[in-house]
């Protein structure tokens, strides 16, 4: 990026106050590449794992820099000079082959500048090339652009003073012909609402385009709550999930539920969904999108002609696949599906969530986080006390001495964690133990 004159702040590590120097675009790009003196640090910490404490110690101590706006020290909002016109994202829990999907599939993307594997080696971060992107409006351009790639970035880095751990990557994707994101303001789409009936299903609502198809999914949850609704249209957008071929749908979550602040926070999962928008579908790509479209098709359309179906499936194939797929196997994966229908075999998947967040919420983005970081920590104490909980009792099946360390290795945790817990067991594994002691 020889044209791109914008010097980075470079602090040296991520406790550090101050800017240690400025650098430019080719200069991070280098470091990350080659890792420097870092690359053996960054390797050996990653062998270890992040259940090990030399992985933070190391991660902790690199050089990090703030991809998305200039300081003139602190990295703080108050001291920010400019934005830089580049966007950092990531996206964590990837496999190896996960991670090298990602690449090629986000340098698709004109605007993606560039994509590496992550300091922990389980994930990648990639940064954006916007022109538009202010102060004002950052969390709307982060958002927009998470729509478009639509592979979920994390949303926890999804604020202009996120700063970035340097990582090493001999194998990172850069894009020197990088293009701006285009940022087009888009208004609130206007969901129908349904009627509960006590299960979660999918089913095709009233609503059609002008083709005659349905572009709404009601769907209902089954913890008694209200409904869940669900918007696609199809002629405009489609779902995109790689290697994955079953399609899935974003969430519009019905607004009654919200409190004041526009936050929806459950005791239990809720079923939820997402979508993920790619517009050009490349070679090598298009039996993964094609099968996710036709999924899509054919679960909000049950009742519409086959022969009229199968047009509009193939009117996409023409008009996204560059090149389009050939006809003879795309009628094969039309009748296929097509049957899987009528045997109720497609459906679309969904996962779970214990909060959400509005699109126009009130609240800030630090308390927004500590929302969803107490529910986190509830939900994981909650998961770690049944692990325990499940231990202890199949050890007293067993007729078998519980101690912390046993019941640490039999529920996979460690015995710091299980030390955290213990009191609420230690009654009972204490009454446990001298019962044993009698019987011998």
């Amino acid at each position: 990026m020889k044209n791109n004159n914008i010097q980075f702040n470079w602090y040296s590590s991520w406790l550090s106050r101050d800017t240690e120097k400025k650098v430019d675009l080719d200069y991070v790009l280098h470091h990350i590449k080659n890792g420097d003196e870092n690359a053996e640090r960054i390797e050996e910490a990653r062998r270890l794992g992040k259940s090990d404490d030399r992985y933070q110690q190391t991660k902790s101590s690199l050089p990090v820099i703030p991809w998305n706006a200039t300081f003139s020290n602190l990295k703080k909002k108050g001291y920010i000079q400019t934005m830089t016109g580049f966007i950092f994202f990531d996206k964590d829990n990837l496999s190896d082959d996960e991670i090298k999907s990602y690449k090629e599939l986000l340098m698709t993307f004109p605007y993606v500048l560039a994509v590496w594997k992550s300091f922990g080696g389980k994930g990648v971060g990639c940064v954006v090339k916007c022109d538009q992107v202010t102060q004002d409006n950052f969390s709307n351009v982060w958002d927009a652009i998470d729509e478009a790639v639509g592979i979920g970035f994390d949303p926890g880095v999804r604020k202009v003073t996120q700063v970035n751990a340097l990582s090493f990557d001999p194998d990172i994707r850069v894009n020197d012909f990088a293009t701006s994101f285009f940022y087009e303001v888009k208004e609130k789409p206007n969901v129908s609402r349904t009627s509960y009936n006590g299960s979660l299903n999918y089913s095709s609502s009233s609503s059609f385009d002008e083709n005659g198809f349905n572009y709404t999914v009601n769907t209902s949850n089954n913890n008694n709550l209200k409904p869940l609704n669900y918007l696609s249209r199809l002629s405009t957008i489609f779902p995109f999930i790689y290697n994955k071929p079953k399609v899935v749908f974003e969430t519009q979550h019905d607004t009654s539920l919200s409190d004041s602040y526009g936050c929806i926070e459950y005791e239990t999962p809720i079923h939820h969904t997402e979508v993920n928008e790619h517009y050009i579908i490349t070679e090598g790509k298009r039996n993964h999108c094609l099968k996710t479209i036709l999924s899509a098709l054919l679960v909000l359309n049950p009742s519409v002609d086959k022969a009229l179906l199968y047009f509009h499936f193939s009117r996409i194939n023409q008009s996204q696949c560059k090149p389009p797929y050939p006809e003879k196997e795309l009628k094969s994966m039309f009748n296929s599906f097509y049957r899987k229908q009528r045997q109720g075999k497609l459906y679309a998947t969904s996962r779970l969530r214990y909060i959400y967040f509005e699109k126009h919420c009130t609240l800030t983005r630090g308390e927004r986080l500590s929302r969803a970081g107490k529910i986190g920590r509830r939900v994981r104490k909650n998961n770690t006390t049944r692990s325990i909980e499940h231990t202890i009792e199949h050890l007293v099946q067993e007729q078998k001495k519980i101690t912390k360390k046993l019941v640490a290795s039999v529920a996979n945790r460690t015995p710091k964690i299980v030390a955290r817990h213990w009191d609420v067991f230690e009654d009972t594994v204490k009454a446990h133990n001298e019962a044993l002691i009698k019987k011998r």
